[in-house]
Parts: C-alpha cells; structure tokens; sequence
C-alpha cells in the first residue's frame, strides 16, 4: 500500500519513509520489486489496446480496419480525461494529441488474416492518411479463406504540438520485388481477428 504526501513515498509494510530524489538508495531487493510494480502500474496510465474478436470483412483493398472494442486504456490516455489520445468505438481512427509530449509512441498491430478471393493481402500504418513504407506486411493466400498471421512494431516519432491521425488500413497496391515497375494489386482482407495498441513512450 502506497501513500503520497508533499513528494514523499511512504513503504507501509516496511516502515520507511523514501524521497523519490533517493529511489536509487533502496536498500533491498524486496523494496525494488515493489517499487518496479508502482512504476509499472504508472506506465500502464499510458497504453490503448483494441481488438477484433469477430471476423471484419473489408469492403475494398484500401479500406481502414475498425475495431470490437477496447480491452486495455490507461487512466490517463483519454482525451475527457486530459490524457493524449482521442478515440471512439467504431472509428478507425486513433488521433494522438500533441500536448507537448516528447511525441515518441510504440506502434503494435497483430492479427490473422484472410481473403475471399486467392491471392495477395497487405495492410500497413497509415499517419495523417499517408501510408508508413516500413510498417506493410504483406503475405499471398493460395486459396480463399486460407489464413495467415501478421504482425509490425513501430516506434514512432510524432509532433509534439500539434495532433496526429493514425489507422491499420489494406494496402491496395504492391511493388513486384523482381520488377518494382509492375505493381501487384491486391484483394480486399478478411481481418479474422487482432489487436492494435499504441503506448506513449516520454
């Protein structure tokens, strides 16, 4: 049990009075794996995971993937909350606000995939309607309803002072790798299931 009076950490169980300044001086491991958890409860203030638990099928190449719901927010990430991030239910659109944070955020988006159709499906991380290079993952179907798992971690440096719009969408079209002149089109996804989560990084 953890008590906060004029910056002061007080150890109940242990009896010590702590000043954040002398965190380092800790004086045994006990103590640390205490103090590890409080902080690690303080850095889930900052995370938003969605999910999709029921098949989501798009209706093009190049459409935004929505999500079921929210299964993790942190205290203080909404928006109402005076936190940093702006989301609703059913919007494939997560609008980080700047609010002069360093503007560093962990990306992660996971899912299994189909298609109605054989052929290749890509999604990738799009910033203000731009889609990120680095972030598309791409894998071709043999058949339709095949499945396939994929996956990206980005760090992302946004801007700090003003607000971002980000979304998972498909990509519609691929460079051939043997001839990037020769685009691959690909067929609207089937998002089976995933998760997306973004996580401030100060």
């Amino acid at each position: 049990m953890w008590l906060w009076r004029k910056q002061q950490l007080i150890l109940i169980n242990s009896k010590r009075l702590i000043k954040t300044a002398r965190l380092r001086e800790l004086a045994n491991k006990r103590d640390r794996r205490v103090l590890s958890l409080y902080f690690y409860r303080k850095d889930d203030e900052k995370v938003i995971e969605t999910i999709i638990n029921t098949p989501k099928v798009l209706t093009s190449n190049e459409s935004a993937i929505t999500y079921d719901g929210i299964s993790t927010i942190g205290r203080c990430t909404p928006c109402c909350n005076g936190g940093w991030l702006s989301y609703q239910n059913g919007s494939p659109l997560f609008k980080v606000l700047g609010k002069n944070y360093t503007g560093r955020y962990r990306i992660n988006w996971s899912g299994t995939i189909s298609s109605a159709t054989a052929g290749t499906v890509a999604i990738g991380l799009y910033e203000d309607g731009v889609l990120i290079p680095d972030t598309v993952r791409a894998v071709t179907l043999a058949a339709a309803d095949d499945f396939a798992t994929v996956s990206f971690d980005k760090i992302l440096k946004l801007c700090p002072f003003s607000t971002t719009s980000l979304s998972v969408q498909s990509v519609p079209t691929l460079a051939t790798p043997s001839d990037e002149t020769t685009p691959i089109t690909t067929e609207a996804p089937i998002i089976y299931s995933g998760t997306f989560n973004i996580v401030r990084n100060d």
